[in-house]
Protein backbone atom coordinates (compact mmCIF):
# COMPACT_ATOMS: atom_id res chain seq x y z
CA UNK A 1 0.00 0.00 0.00
CA UNK A 2 1.63 3.41 -0.84
CA UNK A 3 0.76 6.38 -0.04
CA UNK A 4 -2.46 6.70 -1.64
CA UNK A 5 -3.60 3.71 -0.34
CA UNK A 6 -2.89 5.32 3.52
CA UNK A 7 -4.78 7.86 2.77
CA UNK A 8 -7.59 6.35 1.22
CA UNK A 9 -8.07 4.00 4.06
CA UNK A 10 -7.66 6.84 7.27
CA UNK A 11 -10.80 8.74 4.47
CA UNK A 12 -12.50 5.64 4.83
CA UNK A 13 -12.43 4.99 8.10
CA UNK A 14 -14.05 8.67 8.95
CA UNK A 15 -11.03 9.92 10.14
CA UNK A 16 -12.14 13.76 10.44
CA UNK A 17 -9.08 15.57 11.63
CA UNK A 18 -6.84 17.37 8.94
CA UNK A 19 -5.05 15.42 6.34
CA UNK A 20 -2.15 16.96 4.12
CA UNK A 21 -0.90 15.31 1.31
CA UNK A 22 2.60 16.20 -0.12
CA UNK A 23 4.07 15.28 -3.09
CA UNK A 24 5.95 18.01 -4.95
CA UNK A 25 4.69 16.92 -8.40
CA UNK A 26 1.35 17.37 -7.52
CA UNK A 27 -1.15 20.13 -6.71
CA UNK A 28 -4.17 18.01 -5.89
CA UNK A 29 -4.76 14.36 -4.71
CA UNK A 30 -8.29 12.76 -3.45
CA UNK A 31 -9.65 16.07 -3.53
CA UNK A 32 -7.32 17.46 -1.30
CA UNK A 33 -5.04 20.68 -1.91
CA UNK A 34 -1.23 18.71 -2.23
CA UNK A 35 1.95 20.47 -0.85
CA UNK A 36 4.96 20.76 -2.52
CA UNK A 37 6.95 19.44 1.19
CA UNK A 38 6.23 19.23 4.72
CA UNK A 39 7.12 22.66 5.85
CA UNK A 40 4.87 24.11 3.29
CA UNK A 41 1.70 22.42 5.02
CA UNK A 42 0.15 25.46 7.10
CA UNK A 43 -0.13 24.98 10.77
CA UNK A 44 0.93 21.98 13.13
CA UNK A 45 1.53 18.40 11.87
CA UNK A 46 1.14 15.93 14.55
CA UNK A 47 1.93 12.66 12.39
CA UNK A 48 3.79 11.82 9.34
CA UNK A 49 2.73 8.45 7.08
CA UNK A 50 5.74 8.46 4.66
CA UNK A 51 6.18 6.75 1.45
CA UNK A 52 8.83 7.99 0.27
CA UNK A 53 12.20 6.01 -1.38
CA UNK A 54 15.24 5.70 1.12
CA UNK A 55 17.05 8.47 -0.57
CA UNK A 56 14.18 11.63 0.53
CA UNK A 57 13.76 10.22 4.17
CA UNK A 58 16.78 11.98 5.71
CA UNK A 59 15.63 15.22 4.12
CA UNK A 60 11.56 14.24 4.99
CA UNK A 61 13.07 13.59 8.66
CA UNK A 62 14.49 17.13 8.70
CA UNK A 63 11.76 18.63 7.58
CA UNK A 64 9.29 16.91 10.27
CA UNK A 65 11.99 18.06 12.96
CA UNK A 66 11.94 21.00 11.64
CA UNK A 67 8.15 21.18 11.98
CA UNK A 68 8.16 19.92 15.03
CA UNK A 69 6.12 16.59 14.17
CA UNK A 70 6.03 14.43 17.21
CA UNK A 71 5.85 10.91 14.67
CA UNK A 72 6.35 9.28 11.56
CA UNK A 73 5.54 6.28 10.57
CA UNK A 74 8.12 5.42 7.94
CA UNK A 75 6.74 2.93 5.16
CA UNK A 76 9.80 2.67 2.70
CA UNK A 77 12.78 0.16 1.95
CA UNK A 78 16.58 1.18 0.05
CA UNK A 79 18.36 0.83 3.38
CA UNK A 80 20.86 -1.29 3.83
CA UNK A 81 18.25 -4.55 4.15
CA UNK A 82 18.03 -5.12 0.73
CA UNK A 83 21.49 -6.36 0.20
CA UNK A 84 22.44 -3.95 -2.29
CA UNK A 85 25.95 -3.14 -1.79
CA UNK A 86 26.76 -0.62 -3.73
CA UNK A 87 23.99 1.89 -2.48
CA UNK A 88 26.15 4.40 0.55
CA UNK A 89 22.82 4.15 2.29
CA UNK A 90 22.79 3.18 6.51
CA UNK A 91 21.18 0.70 7.97
CA UNK A 92 17.63 1.61 9.26
CA UNK A 93 19.37 1.26 12.84
CA UNK A 94 22.14 3.94 12.21
CA UNK A 95 19.54 6.21 10.63
CA UNK A 96 17.12 6.29 13.59
CA UNK A 97 20.34 6.49 15.91
CA UNK A 98 21.78 9.65 13.89
CA UNK A 99 17.65 11.30 13.69
CA UNK A 100 17.01 10.63 17.39
CA UNK A 101 20.46 12.63 17.52
CA UNK A 102 19.51 15.47 15.36
CA UNK A 103 15.78 15.61 16.92
CA UNK A 104 17.50 15.89 20.68
CA UNK A 105 19.35 19.49 19.33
Amino acid sequence: MGGGGFLESIRGMGFAGGLYPVNPKATEIQGLPCYPSLRDIPGPVDHVISSVPAPVVPQLAEDAIAKGVRSIHFFTAGFSETGDEEREWPSVAEFLEELLTVADD
